[in-house]
């Protein structure tokens, strides 16, 4: 399911031989009742290259109801979930933005929580 992900919606040739992957599982309890919305699955790539190399690709998948992001720890995910909403005021206010791991840069200074 993966490599056929990778090959035709990120348009990643010989994906299925060039991109091991170490190992795959979805995340959560299955639930007859979720309205039809999947789990997510996570991939283990044996190697860094290949990984970036797919999520440089993840914006060919805009516009689909399919995402890849990078999974952090839950005390990185709780704290980006907090920078989440000055992310977005700084995005819509033109200005240049960058979350990396649990810090948030705005114009290139790291944003200080009160």
């Amino acid at each position: 399911m993966i490599h056929k992900l990778l090959k035709e919606k990120l348009e990643i040739q010989n994906a299925t031989h060039t991109i091991k992957i170490d190992r795959s599982h979805t995340l959560g309890e299955q639930h007859h009742n979720q309205r039809g919305k999947p789990r997510p699955i996570v991939a283990k790539f044996d190697f860094f290259q290949n990984r970036e190399m797919i999520r440089k690709n993840a914006k060919k998948l805009r516009g689909t109801k399919i995402g890849i992001s990078e999974q952090f720890p839950q005390e990185i995910e709780e704290t980006r979930r907090k920078l989440y909403p000055e992310m977005r005021k700084a995005k819509l206010a033109k200005k240049r933005v960058r979350l990396v791991h649990d810090r948030l840069f705005i114009h290139g200074v790291q944003f200080k929580q009160n």
